[in-house]
């Protein structure tokens, strides 16, 4: 009996706070990680596909160089699951440390989990261009969507 209220317990969660993609969804996602940090406004173009706007920050150096560009991002939703896998790729025009413009680009992939309806987590590991700087990134997310 026991086992079986655990076993409950610890499933249910993934599966009581699902969220259905639907097109036209706005999300908000507040992402920090080793690298950097960013700010993604964007819409659910599609069920499983979002796209919008990309404000990003770079931790390393003293100038914190930053980006505004686009982002394509990919979210797995199925109905009746919160554990979403999902995978992210963004393009920015940045100001690098040497003061000049370049190329910010990310490439992510990992795991979000809704802990209410229309808020969740994420984690997410790849890799940052920051100009010719190309480093691995784990970042944490929060993401609102209504």
């Amino acid at each position: 009996m026991r086992l079986a209220l655990l076993v409950f317990l610890v499933g249910t969660p993934f599966q009581a706070q699902a969220y259905d993609g639907r097109i036209g969804d706005a999300v908000v996602e507040l992402r920090s990680g080793n690298v950097g940090s960013s700010l993604e406004l964007s819409q659910m173009l599609l069920p499983k596909w979002r796209g919008g706007l990309l404000l990003s920050q770079a931790w390393s150096g003293q100038q914190m160089p930053f980006g505004l560009g686009m982002l394509l991002a990919y979210e797995g939703h199925r109905r009746g699951y919160a554990l979403l896998p999902r995978a992210r790729l963004a393009t920015a025009i940045a100001l690098v440390q040497d003061g000049g413009l370049g190329l910010n680009v990310q490439l992510d992939a990992g795991l979000l989990w809704y802990v209410i309806r229309s808020a969740g987590v994420g984690l997410s590991l790849g890799a940052q261009l920051w100009g010719s700087n190309l480093t691995p990134d784990a970042s944490l997310s929060l993401v609102a969507r209504w």
